[in-house]
């Protein structure tokens, strides 16, 4: 799913934005506000590929207390005419919730258009993704991967990244940017280059899988066909990989 298939897509506040609770005060579905505000952060991150922003928390948007940050956008965006399918811990649980805020059609990895990984993908299944066509990239996915972490590490001084426990939380960057300082072990340094990305950029991102970077060139080896990646780590740091940014592995300083 491009950016401009997601721009040109119907409005979040429309399915997203029924129902106000169910049983036991746990809403049903994204506001209209949080919505919006989800929606602006994932075409934001994916045009400009190397920043941060965050999503909506629960002070914000009600449902944010009750799912993982990674299933947000495909809440979002989610309609009858988008696929999804959701992997990982408690999928079926997380199924659920999506048929009931979205009304999507569930679907296999293979052929979903939107997907929510809340577990590492392997690099079988990341480049394995639906792609679309040189005709159609825009039937490729957009794949929202759960990570443990994310840190900008140009363009941002990492000493002044996170005010948190852990190293977590604060702002940084420019034009209300987040820098997420990550956790121990499982670091994966990428240098990021092509449209849209802010100079010269790296991020490290913490929880992604072995082999995500042959996976990930592997699911943008037919460009324009490919799939667009959003990063997002658990208190609603979001970072975009769209298929024209070019990934570099690097060894971590």
């Amino acid at each position: 799913m491009t950016i401009a298939a997601i721009a040109a897509g119907p409005s979040p506040a429309g399915p997203v934005s029924a129902g106000t609770g169910r049983g036991g005060g746990i809403p049903t579905a994204l506001t209209p506000g949080g919505a919006q505000a989800v929606f602006r952060a994932a075409l934001d991150v994916l045009a400009r590929p190397g920043t941060v922003k965050r999503l909506p928390s629960a002070d914000d948007e009600p449902l944010a207390a009750h799912v993982p940050a990674a299933l947000l956008p495909l809440l979002a965006l989610a309609d009858l005419s988008t696929p999804a399918c959701v992997v990982g811990h408690e999928e079926g649980a997380w199924d659920e919730i999506v048929r009931v805020a979205t009304n999507a059609p569930r679907t296999a990895l293979r052929d979903a258009r939107l997907v929510t990984a809340l577990r590492p993908l392997t690099a079988d299944e990341l480049g394995g993704l639906r792609t679309g066509t040189a005709a159609a990239p825009e039937d490729g996915a957009l794949a929202c991967l759960a990570v443990a972490g994310i840190a900008i590490v140009d363009g941002l001084d990492t000493a002044d990244v996170g005010d948190g426990p852990d190293g977590s939380g604060g702002d940084g960057g420019d034009g209300g940017e987040s820098g997420i300082a990550t956790g121990d072990g499982g670091r994966l340094r990428l240098r990021l280059t092509g449209p849209g990305v802010p100079g010269r950029r790296a991020i490290i991102v913490t929880g992604l899988p072995a082999g995500f970077a042959a996976g990930r060139r592997r699911l943008v080896a037919g460009f324009p066909a490919g799939a667009d990646l959003l990063l997002i780590a658990p208190d609603g740091a979001m970072t975009g990989l769209p298929r024209t940014t070019t990934l570099q592995e690097v060894a971590s300083r």
